[in-house]
């Protein structure tokens, strides 16, 4: 089914990225870069569905050429920390044709910001035929009417002012929210009923809890057949989520039900006689099984202290909110989960390459320190990234407290276990209150057929 995916990411030069480069992967074309003389190669990549270049109407039009363009963006650019790039990737629903996803992200970045003054590289991907997606490259300085790069900033009587507003961290709400417009749109002209959302469950008021983003390694692992940490993950949260929704639901027939039959009980030794009554057609084990089950019945009225339909009202109640109350612990622990994994991961990168990355720091300038970085890229920009990510999340340690987050997410894990078995044990004991309703209900039937039939006769 459709899903929504839009992710927004800046492509920098201080992050150790180049725009050639990023084009030259995203469209698997071969560019050499005239900053630093390097030539990007990759036209063999496969799964390449669509490329395009859409310009705004001033624009230069040997901007069409990929190369061209983003040469002249890496040119005008002169810092080591230039913000190069900005970056959409957007899931395409897999409900349409590979005709009508791209027309859809045409019109998508044609109207949101072809027409806004950015130059977009677009770039369909589909390697598989299961995993439709778009990368959206956008050019982040201005346009001047002849053609020129504008500042990204300009003064205006001492003071800072942006000729554009494409910065605005607003921006990403309202684009996301438009991909959501977008897709939606054309789910509905070709005849298909799914829709997307751009806000989280929680904004939706959609009690589900969320999996966790697999990321790349995790996503084509999983599409290999080989099951990854976050993938099991993933599933026991599907599994959860099925399994709280069936208890909602069952809790709420059984609230609807305890009214009526409050107003006119029967006697819990009817509805019992009633429960073991089964038929003589019934084999032995099933006999067996029945025994049992009203065993573990008595043992949940005697748990619970259940003489009448008034004491039965109240433990519905009850569970109900053993119910709010295990959704809410669940989705707390899977949010701990995701945060805790993400720094798991990101301290054992910042740990893995900080060798590399200190080595190549300490280098001069030169052919050296140049084939240095090529050779060792990956490293340098994971170590970069961790870095950045663990300046932002240390919350006042002075080290890596890496130990402590392996510490607390083997409790995290050993919690969802916990919560499983809470969901297991308020399921089971929803069959037993689900059977007292069956056999009430039955009870009440048959108490109403003999009062029609004294009606008929006149008794």
């Amino acid at each position: 089914m459709a899903i929504y995916h839009c992710c927004i990411k800046i492509i920098s030069r201080g992050k150790g990225k180049s725009a050639v480069a990023a084009a030259a992967y995203r469209s698997g074309e071969c560019i050499t870069n005239d900053y630093d003389g390097v030539t990007h190669d990759f036209s063999r990549k496969r799964g390449i569905v669509h490329t395009e270049i859409i310009l705004p109407d001033h624009a230069p039009r040997e901007f069409e050429n990929r190369g061209v363009l983003w040469n002249s963006v890496e040119k005008i650019e002169k810092q080591k920390n230039s913000q190069l790039s900005r970056e959409i990737e957007i899931a395409l629903p897999v409900e349409l044709t590979q005709e009508q996803n791209i027309s859809l992200a045409r019109r998508f970045v044609k109207e949101q910001f072809a027409d806004k003054g950015m130059c977009v590289d677009i770039a369909v991907h589909n390697t598989d035929g299961t995993n439709p997606h778009a990368h959206i490259m956008l050019t982040m300085r201005p346009l001047n009417k002849d053609g020129s790069w504008g500042a990204k900033v300009v003064k205006v009587n001492g003071k800072k002012t942006y000729p554009v507003d494409w910065d605005n961290r607003d921006n990403a709400e309202l684009w996301r929210k438009a991909w959501a417009a977008y897709c939606n749109t054309a789910l509905r002209i070709n005849g298909h009923s799914e829709v997307v959302d751009h806000r989280s469950y929680e904004r939706q008021g959609v009690e589900q809890i969320p999996t966790i983003h697999l990321g790349i390694t995790a996503f084509r692992l999983e599409q290999r057949g080989i099951a990854t940490d976050l993938g099991n993950r993933n599933r026991e949260i599907d599994a959860l989520n099925s399994k709280l929704r069936q208890i909602k639901a069952r809790i709420r027939k059984l609230e609807d039900w305890k009214a009526d039959l409050i107003a006119a009980p029967p006697t819990l030794y009817d509805v019992f006689s009633e429960m073991m009554n089964r038929g003589e057609q019934r084999s032995q084990s099933q006999r067996i099984n029945d025994v049992k089950f009203a065993a573990q019945t008595l043992i949940f009225l005697k748990q619970y202290d259940i003489e009448t339909f008034v004491d039965m009202a109240a433990v519905v109640k009850k569970m109900r909110s053993r119910y709010d109350e295990l959704k809410a612990e669940t989705t707390k622990t899977a949010r701990r989960y995701a945060t805790l994994s993400e720094h798991i991961k990101q301290a054992e990168a910042y740990e893995k390459n900080s060798k590399v990355y200190f080595q190549w720091r300490g280098m001069k300038e030169g052919d050296k320190e140049t084939r240095f970085y090529e050779k060792h890229k990956a490293e340098i920009t994971a170590f970069t990234e961790a870095h950045k990510y663990m300046t932002r999340h240390l919350n006042g340690h002075k080290s890596i407290p890496l130990e402590d987050w392996r510490r607390e997410f083997a409790a995290v894990k050993n919690e969802h276990t916990s919560l499983m078995a809470e969901s297991d044990k308020l399921s089971q004991e929803l069959r037993s209150a689900e059977a007292i309703k069956r056999n009430a209900e039955k009870v009440m039937g048959v108490e109403q057929q003999v009062r029609n039939r004294k009606s008929e006769i006149g008794l």
